[in-house]
C-alpha cells in the first residue's frame, strides 16, 4: 500500500530514530482491534497507590501514605467495539456508582 511506503519519509521528522539504518517495519497492524481472549473485560477493582508515586499530585501525599483508587476496566471488545460500546459504557456507569457508594 502507498502509505505503507510513505511512512519512512514522513515518520523521521516525528521520530527522528525512525531514519536509522537499523530500523527496520516489522509488521503493519493499523485498524486492527484485536479482541481479548475469553471475552471483553468489564470489572472494577481497587488499587493502593503508595504516595510517593508520580500520579498522586504532591499536595495529597503524606510519607508512607497509599491512596486507593477505584479502577474500572473495559477493553477487549475487538471489531465490534463500536456497536458494544453503549452498553460497556453503561456497565461501567454502573460499577462506578456501585463501588464509590461502599
Amino acid at each position: 500500500h502507498s502509505s505503507c511506503t510513505r511512512y519512512p519519509d514522513s515518520a523521521a521528522e516525528l521520530v527522528p530514530a525512525s531514519d536509522e539504518p537499523t530500523t527496520r517495519i516489522h509488521s503493519h497492524n493499523v485498524g486492527l482491534r484485536p479482541a481479548r481472549e475469553g471475552g471483553p473485560r468489564v470489572e472494577a477493582q481497587f488499587i493502593d497507590v503508595p504516595s510517593k508515586d508520580a500520579l498522586i499530585p504532591k499536595l495529597l501525599e503524606a510519607p508512607g501514605e497509599t491512596k486507593t483508587f477505584l479502577v474500572v476496566h473495559a477493553y477487549g471488545f475487538g471489531p465490534a467495539g463500536y456497536q458494544q460500546s453503549w452498553g460497556a459504557a453503561e456497565e461501567v456507569v454502573r460499577l462506578m456508582k456501585e463501588n464509590l457508594s461502599k
